[in-house]
């Protein structure tokens, strides 16, 4: 996160000049031109030239002088990672095996001094940061509580229904035996009557 803000800074840092932005996976290569022809003044009395990287502070890449016979004179963090074709006032700049650390802002410098230079090409330049892989035991707290919040959801949703069909069932047998209790007095009534109908008409011819 503070890569990732550090990076919309620098977007809001570049945004009121004249800036390529250059978006990169880790490991890739990036290759920039450094030229003097857009150079304010055109000239060619630059002593030589410097690529800057801005990121947290302003830390230098490589030196290249504007004289015969002169080497590219790369910082030890650059060592073997750069590659320049062409002269110091117009060449190609080619940074490999890039990492996150690697992202931010370069700045191509043609300098007369010390003391006086000219900004001509600006980069700005993000290098992807790589999610790791997370096993099992590496999962974020987050995660684990989504997980056992949804576990005891399906829980307790399935407790609920448990109860729901128990007492589904308990009101059937209840109606069942409210049902059974209300018939067996009608049967009773009905045998009685018909006990005493029979006993009426066997003792009638008696009477007569």
């Amino acid at each position: 996160m503070t890569r990732l803000y550090w990076a919309m800074l620098l977007i809001g840092f570049c945004s009121s000049s004249e800036s390529t932005i250059i978006i990169i996976e880790p490991g890739e290569s990036i290759t920039l031109k450094c030229s003097s022809e857009g150079c304010p003044p055109k000239n060619d009395g630059y002593a030589g030239m410097y690529l800057y990287h801005n990121f947290i502070e302003q830390k230098e890449v490589y030196f290249y002088g504007n004289y015969a016979n002169s080497e590219i004179m790369e910082r030890p963090r650059y060592e073997g990672r750069i590659e320049s074709n062409g002269a110091p006032m117009n060449h190609n700049i080619t940074i490999s095996n890039l990492t996150v650390d690697d992202s931010g802002v370069y700045t191509c410098v043609y300098k007369e001094s010390a003391d006086k230079g000219v900004n001509c090409n600006v980069y700005t330049v993000f290098v992807r940061e790589v999610a790791p892989c997370l096993g099992q035991d590496d999962l974020p707290t987050s995660v684990l509580v989504v997980i056992t919040c949804t576990y005891l959801s399906v829980l307790l949703i399935i407790i609920f229904i448990l109860l729901i069909v128990h007492r589904v069932k308990q009101r059937k047998s209840c109606r069942r035996l409210s049902r059974s209790s209300q018939q067996e007095p009608d049967d009773y009534v009905y045998e009685v009557m018909t006990k005493n109908s029979l006993y009426t008409l066997a003792t009638s011819p008696q009477h007569s």
